[in-house]
């Protein structure tokens, strides 16, 4: 479970527990539309070995579907250690503070199934997960997703009263450390 702001963008851990020789899995997830919106699926396990973007169908993404199907043709199988994360599913949170949505494993439109090196299917246990919309929404900013990679919001006060400006990122990936100078 996952809470952020109307506005904000929040990300959620797809973890795995008894992950032992998996040779191949397929299953659906959905969300509610009104309250978060896909983005994207960051962070890929590097030890999922053969998983990439190329597994996800993001066809219905805007439906609130997705589609995740992977295969291991090496039959060597892949074994993570329980509570590894598989991925994150990341979302912008288009709801009203107090909504919320589940993140829900589905059978629909492909369904559930996992495989281990023995074709043999292992069970599917989910546990879904969920987002939580709560607090304000962020203030307002004349920022260009293409600009600057920090964006400082634009405030109104009165003469002599304490205003707090919101400095966020853009696009940060990888960054290890950053230096500048905000004039005023």
């Amino acid at each position: 479970t996952e809470s952020a702001a109307p506005g904000a963008q929040v990300c959620v851990d797809v973890q795995v527990d008894g992950f032992q020789s998996i040779a191949g899995l397929q299953y659906s997830m959905s969300w509610d539309t009104d309250v978060v919106q896909y983005v994207e699926i960051r962070n890929i396990n590097s030890a999922f070995t053969g998983f990439s973007l190329e597994n996800i169908g993001e066809d219905d993404a805007a439906d609130g579907i997705l589609r995740v199907q992977w295969n291991d043709f090496s039959f060597v199988g892949v074994t993570l250690p329980d509570e590894a994360v598989l991925y994150q599913l990341c979302y912008n949170v288009v709801g009203d503070a107090g909504d919320n949505s589940v993140i829900a494993f589905t059978n629909n439109p492909l369904g559930q199934e996992v495989i281990n090196t023995n074709t043999e299917e292992v069970p599917f246990e989910s546990r879904n997960g969920r987002v939580n919309v709560s607090g304000d929404p962020p203030p307002p900013s004349d920022c260009d997703e293409n600009a600057q990679p920090i964006c400082i919001s634009k405030e109104t006060a009165i003469v002599g009263e304490e205003v707090c400006v919101v400095a966020t990122d853009q696009n940060f990936d990888g960054i290890g450390s950053a230096q500048f100078t905000i004039t005023f």
